[in-house]
């Protein structure tokens, strides 16, 4: 592979006082013409006696920053073409389109910009941190150590560290450029220092996912707020305007963040009511799920759909939720028993694993009493688990239907896809298979098999369940044999 930038010699190279880096869909604004700027209009940004102009050249969408997310090769073209840099070369890359929304950008940049040995430039790729030092070290023509027998941007990055262009995030020279990152390293190299006591002068919320402690949060808002700066590199007085976020759920990629009318990000988690829905604040962080999935709930469930909202009255993969939006069975009284079950054998400290252990030990030890009539479905019908759940939880006592409904139930307002099998088993109990129940979860890909009442029996014929057990095994595992119906 070539290096990713070829070094720039003899390019007449113009820089343009920073004219914006708007991250779109794309990741940066797409411009409307590819002509180079004039020679007037790209001198080099000073500290001279008139004010410097600061120019907004990032901002967010729908409400977020995403200061973790990785930056492509395209956007770092794209972002350079925006700032006003301009090498027009004669190089061509195969799978680089003219009309794409980067086409002009790379175009304008080939003298600088190199691809690989197969003619590909591969724009999707992820940018690393050695490449936008190294790109940033050409286009601004900064002197650079010799090369050496070290990696090929060896150079470029001792350059950065002697001009102090890298943070504390910038450790490693091939991590990905996140947008944090590139915007901490871009405001050193153009000298953009930010004025942390104009920042934090801003009231209100602009990223709902970038706070006041984020370490790039002075960085990213001197990156976004367009304002004028004195000799000594301080905000003007009334010099920046921006909107902070109005009242409102913000979502985006799986996610959301609720700001209050008074302008304050909402952190206490729980059970949100806004504009007639109901949302999860998951942590103190104010995070709302938004991901079409089921999340624990204190000793229930809920089901956060792609806008945020809880799903009320009506079901996902199996699982019903009422009007309130909290997971039911479809019966109060085994909700009933379910929650104080739960409450009693868990807490918020347990893994959703622990907890699972601890109502199957609770389950285990429940007393045996005699056999229902032979089941011959191939699972249990609602009706029929509801009663032989019911029955367990009411009198302690119970066979295997019995104990298995009971731990159906109790995993499945986990949040886990149980399943209550009817089949035959052959154990230690008998030379021959005999009539028998227990439950099927779905875990990263393998069925596992849960049976309370095997090592309920292995309890009271002294056979030991660390040696014996029937918690989390397979088919092909499990010490007894297994025949669904």
């Amino acid at each position: 592979m070539k290096h990713p930038f070829r070094t720039l010699t003899a390019v007449g190279l113009s820089v343009l006082l920073l004219t914006g880096i708007v991250l779109v869909s794309s990741g940066f604004l797409r411009t409307s013409s590819a002509a180079a700027p004039t020679e007037a209009a790209v001198q080099p940004q000073t500290r001279a006696a008139e004010p410097a102009i600061h120019s907004a050249y990032v901002q967010g969408e729908n409400g977020f920053f995403h200061p973790d997310r990785p930056i492509t090769r395209a956007q770092m073209a794209q972002m350079l073409y925006n700032l006003g840099f301009s090498a027009p070369g004669e190089a061509s890359f195969a799978d680089v389109d003219p009309t794409q929304w980067y086409g002009p950008a790379v175009t304008q940049l080939s003298a600088v910009l190199t691809g690989y040995d197969d003619g590909t430039f591969r724009p999707d790729a992820v940018a690393t941190l050695a490449e936008l030092v190294a790109v940033l070290c050409r286009t601004l023509e900064t002197d650079v150590p010799a090369a050496s027998d070290d990696a090929w941007y060896a150079p470029y990055w001792a350059a950065a560290e002697a001009n102090g262009w890298l943070p504390d995030a910038a450790s490693r020279e091939d991590a990905p450029a996140t947008r944090a990152t590139a915007v901490a390293v871009v405001n050193r190299a153009l000298g953009r220092t930010p004025d942390r006591d104009a920042v934090d002068a801003l009231e209100g919320v602009f990223f709902v996912d970038v706070r006041p402690d984020h370490w790039a949060y002075a960085d990213i808002l001197e990156a976004a707020v367009e304002h004028r700066c004195g000799d000594d590199g301080s905000w003007l007085p009334d010099s920046w305007t921006l909107t902070p976020l109005t009242e409102g759920v913000y979502i985006d990629d799986g996610v959301g963040y609720y700001v209050e009318a008074s302008g304050s990000l909402y952190q206490t988690p729980g059970i949100l009511e806004w504009n007639g829905g109901s949302y999860l604040v998951a942590d103190e962080t104010g995070l709302i799920w938004a991901d079409n999935a089921i999340h624990p709930y204190g000793n229930t469930l809920v089901c956060c759909a792609g806008n945020g909202r809880l799903l009320q009255n009506n079901s996902f993969q199996g699982f019903y939720f009422d009007e309130a939006g909290f997971y039911t069975s479809g019966s109060d009284e085994i909700d009933g028993y379910v929650a104080e079950i739960l409450a009693q054998s868990t807490d918020a400290s347990m893994t959703q694993l622990e907890k699972l252990r601890a109502v199957f030990d609770l389950v285990r030890g429940y007393g045996y009493l005699g056999r229902n009539a032979t089941v011959y479905d191939a699972v249990m019908s609602p009706e029929q688990a509801s009663a032989y759940a019911a029955k367990i939880f009411e009198t302690g006592k119970g066979d295997c239907y019995n104990f298995t409904a009971a731990f159906y139930y109790l995993a499945r307002a986990l949040g886990y896809d149980a399943t209550a099998v009817v089949g035959t088993c052959q154990y230690s109990w008998s030379n021959r298979a005999i009539s028998h129940a227990w439950v099927e979860i779905p875990m990263d890909g393998v069925m596992y098999l849960f049976d309370p009442q095997i090592e309920n029996y292995n309890l009271r014929r002294g056979i030991s369940n660390e040696v014996e057990g029937a918690f989390r095994v397979t088919y092909e595992t499990a010490h007894a044999s297994y025949y669904p119906n």
